[in-house]
């Protein structure tokens, strides 16, 4: 049985490792914005654009992970429609099914005139049973 101590113990492990992860981001942002003060020019096809060197390196790193979050939003909403639709399908062959299962059982009779048609079918086809048996 848990007390009432171990607890609150948890509860202070959940706050405490947030607020940690998120100072040694804030500490690791520092580090990269004072060591990577230096200003470089950038030339982009349109014109040139003076910037420090921090900011250069965190613009394409948010495009990059700009574009790679809006490729996964494309695939993830096209896989939601591929199973929607198969979803959808399935159910109507379920249903199918559920039909089928309730038909009545026809007589004998009924069935020798349909296999009669189909096994003159089968006599008239080249390679069929009169084919065969020549």
């Amino acid at each position: 049985m848990k007390t009432a101590g171990a607890s609150r113990k948890i509860v202070w492990l959940k706050r405490l490792v947030p607020m940690g992860v998120g100072a040694g981001l804030l500490y690791l942002v520092w580090r990269l914005v004072t060591a990577n003060e230096m200003a470089v020019e950038v030339d982009f096809l349109f014109g040139r654009m003076d910037l420090a060197l921090w900011q250069a390196l965190g613009t394409s790193f948010l495009l990059g992970a700009a574009l790679v979050g809006l490729y996964a939003l494309f695939q993830m909403a096209r896989g939601g429609l591929v199973s929607r639709r198969y979803r959808k399908q399935l159910a109507d062959l379920e249903i199918e099914v559920h039909q089928l299962r309730n038909l009545p059982l026809s007589p004998d009779g009924a069935w020798n005139g349909a296999l009669e048609g189909a096994r003159e079918l089968h006599e008239r086809e080249p390679g069929g049973a009169a084919g065969s048996s020549s």
